[in-house]
């Protein structure tokens, strides 16, 4: 245990929220922090594991130790306060703690005794905790390791709140991680303060040429100050409309063009379309407010996105202009663009576009482009 091992666990926690598949190294080096020999992670949502990940424990123990938080959560665990790390010893006695389904079903198996557990969110619909032990006849936890928890606590929490953001912002298809993976076009979601909690493949892959965009843990933004300027200003945009949705109507947020910008790359390369989509996801999500988010999608015009109207058309019942021009919405283009695009007028497009949702049950030109997104297109990655 040390510093370092303290900040590699939250670079890794951090790390995780972008990447999912990285918890289980996240987990391990939270171990490792709080010099342990296993650790476990749960996360459950309106009684649906949504996350369980563990370092040191053989799969079926694994199974077992999320089959007890899931499904019988002892009392003494239940009595923790939250964001504070306790050992087992200070909660129940060494005696109790062996006639518990939690030594006996996990516990016992492993060889291990000693453990300390940390509650990172419980309420009614929504339960996060960590818990870590050691093998059998090592010393209990000092006030170290629970100084060492205590400190990674707070960024657990914010880490695991941001995924919740990020899954409950337009994710609520089944899937929808692996499809916004895959998509053919960049996708960053971020929160209100423009910070990105999410980054798919492609956006990532537009980043590594340091050809002009800019993507990090605080900010999306551009090589060109230009464009950086312009990209921060598209951003604001899109965060205030959705700030401000309790006093838009729905025919108001139909009406409003989603911002927009560009990043420009070397010549002869044409610049990155950057669109930006306020999200509006329920307003509460097991029991926390989620935070006020923004869609990104960065458009490579070099690579168009193929939209296959007939698809589009079958599967959502439209009119063959009416797919014409939701697929132009889907690669990018606003509703005045459309319109000059397929030769009529503004008003003949918002016809059109309140027509389509209609036909999709869906609300907002958002919601329009996640549905496209979801169905009808050919964007995703070979």
């Amino acid at each position: 245990m040390g510093t370092d091992n303290i900040h590699l666990a939250i670079q890794r926690i951090y790390e995780a929220v972008l990447a999912p598949q990285a918890w289980e190294e996240a987990a391990a080096s939270i171990v490792t922090a709080i010099g342990a020999d296993w650790g476990f992670l749960i996360a459950t949502q309106g009684g649906v594991t949504a996350l369980s990940v563990s370092a040191g424990l053989k799969p079926v123990l694994a199974r077992g130790l999320q089959r007890e938080f899931q499904n019988r959560l002892p009392q003494w665990i239940k009595n923790i306060p939250v964001g504070t790390p306790r050992r087992q010893s200070s909660e129940i006695s060494d005696s109790e703690f062996k006639r518990t389904h939690i030594y006996n079903e996990v516990v016992k198996p492993a060889n291990m005794f000693y453990g300390l557990v940390l509650p990172v969110s419980h309420s009614d619909t929504r339960q996060v905790y960590f818990s870590a032990g050691r093998h059998l006849g090592a010393i209990d936890f000092g006030e170290a390791d629970l100084s060492a928890a205590a400190m990674i606590a707070p960024h657990l929490t914010a880490a695991l709140n941001a995924r919740s953001h990020m899954v409950s912002a337009d994710l609520r298809a089944n899937g929808a991680f692996e499809l916004l993976m895959r998509l053919n076009i960049g996708v960053v979601l971020l929160d209100s303060k423009a910070r990105p909690v999410f980054v798919n493949r492609y956006a990532e892959a537009l980043c590594e040429p340091h050809d002009g965009l800019i993507i990090n843990h605080q900010e999306v933004s551009a090589l060109v100050l230009s464009d950086a300027k312009s990209l921060r200003d598209t951003i604001a945009c899109a965060i205030d409309i959705n700030g401000d949705r309790s006093n838009l109507t729905i025919s108001r947020l139909t009406m409003r063009a989603s911002p927009r910008c560009y990043v420009s790359r070397r010549s002869p390369r044409l610049p990155l379309i950057v669109r930006a989509i306020p999200v509006m996801p329920p307003e509460s999500l097991g029991g926390i407010s989620p935070l006020v988010c923004t869609a990104l999608l960065f458009f490579d015009p070099e690579r168009p996105v193929a939209v296959d109207q007939s698809d589009v058309a079958k599967t959502f019942g439209l009119t063959p202009r009416e797919a014409e021009f939701a697929a132009l919405l889907a690669r990018g283009h606003d509703v005045d663009e459309a319109a000059l695009m397929m030769g009529i007028k503004s008003e003949t497009a918002r016809e059109y576009l309140k027509d389509i949702e209609g036909k999709t049950q869906t609300h907002r030109q958002s919601q329009l482009v996640s549905l496209l997104l979801r169905g009808g297109t050919d964007i995703f990655r070979e």
